[in-house]
């Protein structure tokens, strides 16, 4: 019979100890780890049924209840569920793809995420140095304006910077001739771009010189279905979570957007108005959204205008994206002042309105994909 080795015997145990113990060790992560995720949804629960309870009691503390108090209480509650939610998303998000390598590049890269340049033009100018500084502060790092080398390590652009763009018969039958004179506006059926220039210069978020310069050789007046052209390329801003309110710097020429706890969305240049009596201050709100309005000439606010072409009556403009107010009109709670497009993106920041805030007719759209009526509207100097 052989005899058990006594040493071989205690290195059996001391491993049957050790795999009892690691064993033991891992049940606990596991039962740790599984105790997480109800911990966690019961907290959650706890906290919007809190939130639930607390509307109600507001609610019912009015002598109207199921009235005003309880619109304003089911707002409070949506106000503090969206703050847990927007709270919860990262941003700014972190960019994809490469260092942007010039100023075209950056404008580009800028615009796509909502902090507008304005008219692409290859080009530093003020909108340009607005944009960078408005990413820079929403990076946290110097907000200097320029893109320096710490900007383009951050300033990330994805592919294809540039598609290739084929003309279409809806291209040329979008086309309406130019009008001159208010008389002769209302009495086109639509307010198109007057030239294929215009229009694939307004597509592509560009000025016509810059268009023109990304494409040597392309008289744009002679392209056909079929032809193709060179233009930067967007998707649509997407916003992960709501525009809780905006604010519109006069001085700065800028139009900002905020989530409830206060993180940039967006920032488009602006015009206003050149006469400081018409430009309003202080608290408003949205209460219209259209999108392709029409306009409603009156000679009361073009006097000039109505005595040289002998107007008494009002005149409609149809809409089109060289209506007077662009492609989206966004109505503000004091009568005739709203948030609209141009027919002429290119000159936004520089020249004044007749007392609204003009946007390029892209970013209008953006904003008006992301604003609901009620939002509040702060104006300041």
């Amino acid at each position: 019979m052989l005899t058990p080795d006594p040493f071989l015997s205690m290195a059996r145990q001391a491993k049957n100890q050790q795999r009892k113990s690691t064993g033991a060790r891992s049940r606990k992560r596991k039962n740790s780890g599984s105790t997480r995720t109800p911990l966690l949804r019961r907290f959650l629960i706890i906290v919007i049924v809190l939130l639930i309870l607390a509307a109600l009691v507001f609610s019912r503390l009015s002598p109207d209840p199921g009235g005003e108090a309880w619109k304003d209480a089911a707002y409070w509650l949506r106000k503090q569920w969206s703050g847990l939610t927007d709270r919860a998303v990262e941003w700014p998000p972190k960019l994809e793809g490469r260092s942007v390598e010039s100023i075209l590049e950056a404008q580009i890269a800028l615009s796509r995420i909502g902090l507008s340049p304005g008219s692409i033009t290859g080009s530093t100018n003020a909108n340009t140095e607005a944009a960078l500084r408005a990413f820079q502060h929403t990076r946290s790092i110097p907000v200097t304006g320029f893109l320096d080398d710490e900007t383009i390590d951050l300033l990330r652009i994805a592919e294809p910077v540039f598609v290739d763009y084929t003309v279409t018969p809806d291209d040329l039958a979008a086309l309406r001739p130019v009008a001159n004179t208010w008389r002769a506006r209302a009495e086109l059926d639509f307010l198109g771009h007057n030239s294929l220039l215009e229009r694939f210069a307004e597509q592509s978020r560009s000025t016509p010189a810059k268009l023109t310069q990304l494409n040597p050789g392309v008289v744009f007046n002679t392209l056909r279905p079929g032809d193709r052209i060179r233009v930067p390329h967007f998707d649509p801003v997407q916003l992960p979570m709501p525009i809780r309110y905006l604010r519109i710097r006069l001085s700065a020429g800028l139009l900002d957007a905020f989530s409830d706890d206060g993180r940039l969305l967006l920032q488009f240049p602006v015009s206003i108005a050149q006469d400081r009596d018409k430009r309003p201050l202080g608290s408003l709100q949205i209460d219209q959204r259209v999108s392709y309005p029409n306009y409603t000439f009156q000679s009361s606010i073009f006097p000039e205008a109505a005595a040289r072409e002998g107007i008494n009556e009002r005149l409609i403009i149809q809409p089109g994206p060289n209506n007077p107010v662009g492609t989206v009109w966004i109505g503000l709670d004091l009568p005739g002042y709203g948030i609209h497009g141009t027919p002429e993106p290119e000159q936004i920041g520089r020249t004044g309105s007749s007392g609204c805030f003009r946007l390029t007719n892209w970013d209008a759209e953006t904003l008006l994909a992301n604003v609901r009526t009620g939002l509040p509207v702060y104006v300041e100097e």
